[in-house]
């Protein structure tokens, strides 16, 4: 049968069609955003006609989250031996699923489940089959919410918001989990280990010290307290700690080259920055870094915001290097109008050099009126992320 909305030549407005199929190049993740799209559209025009739209509304709460759990499930499904369920439509029962199969692969998992576990309970409590938003009556003729006079909508979206976080969260958890699934298996891997995930990995090169330090004396003394932290066997840790070594990405901040490299980048950025600042207004002169916080240049206040990021862990850092470098930042931040390229280059080679001087500028500025903004102004001083 010919549908005359379907493949037409001559729509009545182009700006209303849409490419379905494999034109649309559709996935369940697109099933998945247009249900949640409905509900935040219908939710908008709720009060025009609550009594009619309530239906509407509530089933595509609870369709986007089938859809969701069942997303998770199918990808999951690329990286385990067992058979998942996904058939299904009860929410308790595709939740149940996804709790019990996909912790025990990720424990990542379990953060995000506990968040959405009640709500979907909830959901699944007004509507175990799926059909009292669909049709008026079940199977047996029987309506729907005897006994019951009134839905708060509102509290419905508010808590359906919150879960399609989390789903959206599990998902893109679940991308990830297979595509290093997938590279574990080029690694000669037969299954998922989520301690060699990259997320994983890039949590333990934060507390591992620079590469030009792994003694055996260095590396004895931090593999208990890595095992503690984050709960892995010595045969775990070694493989994470080969892993790490093997890989240019993963050991890149560990490698004292690379570390010199981001110091010279931060330090031309800061230039820059200051440079663009000088033009602008002038520095204030008592002490202050001068950074124009007030200005209305919104690009370089985002910049320098953009600066932050690894400030407070190079000041609480235990590799000491780290520590004299955030020192030396505050001095040159202080002494802003003073130094040269000569200088700032000297204290990505030397930071030791100005560390004292560092140390005794912060003591000053931690006992002004003006803290607050400096210290901002300090932050600024951190390396790109």
């Amino acid at each position: 049968m010919s549908v005359s909305f379907v493949d037409n030549s001559n729509p009545k407005d182009v700006m209303m069609v849409a490419c379905i199929g494999e034109n649309g190049y559709a996935t369940q993740r697109h099933y998945y955003e247009g249900y949640k799209k409905t509900v935040e559209l219908v939710e908008k025009n709720f009060v025009y006609n609550p009594d009619t739209l309530v239906y509407s509304v509530l089933y595509s709460i609870r369709h986007s989250i089938e859809l969701g759990l069942k997303i998770c499930l199918s990808q999951i499904q690329k990286v385990v031996t067992a058979n998942l369920d996904s058939k299904g439509h009860s929410l308790r029962e595709l939740f149940e699923e996804c709790e019990n199969h996909l912790v025990s692969v990720e424990p990542r998992y379990r953060a995000l489940f506990d968040g959405m576990r009640t709500s979907i309970l909830e959901f699944d409590a007004v509507d175990p089959t799926a059909q009292v938003f669909r049709y008026r009556s079940d199977v047996d003729g029987v309506p729907h919410f005897q006994g019951q006079s009134r839905l708060d909508v509102g509290l419905a979206c508010e808590k359906a918001r919150e879960v399609f976080r989390q789903i959206d969260n599990a998902i893109d958890l679940s991308n990830e989990v297979v595509s290093d699934f997938n590279r574990q298996k080029e690694k000669g891997h037969q299954s998922y280990m989520y301690f060699l995930s990259n997320s994983f990995l890039k949590k333990v090169v934060e507390d591992l010290p620079p590469l030009s330090k792994w003694t055996n004396a260095v590396l004895k003394g931090k593999k208990d307290a890595l095992k503690k932290k984050f709960c892995l066997s010595n045969s775990q840790l070694q493989a994470v700690l080969d892993e790490i070594k093997n890989s240019k990405d993963l050991s890149a901040p560990l490698d004292d080259s690379t570390k010199m490299l981001q110091r010279q980048c931060f330090i031309k950025k800061f230039l820059d920055l200051m440079d663009g600042y000088r033009k602008e207004r002038a520095l204030i002169p008592d002490g202050g870094l001068g950074l124009g916080f007030d200005s209305k240049s919104t690009k370089r206040i985002a910049a320098l915001n953009g600066l932050n990021k690894k400030y407070s862990e190079l000041i609480n850092s235990e590799d000491s290097d780290d520590v004299a470098f955030a020192y030396a930042l505050a001095y040159l931040g202080v002494h802003a109008t003073e130094f040269d390229p000569g200088t700032l280059y000297d204290v990505v080679e030397k930071p030791e050099k100005y560390c004292e001087e560092g140390m005794r500028y912060i003591d000053y500025l931690l006992n002004e009126d003006t803290y607050d903004r400096i210290l901002e102004g300090m932050k600024a001083l951190g390396i790109s992320g």
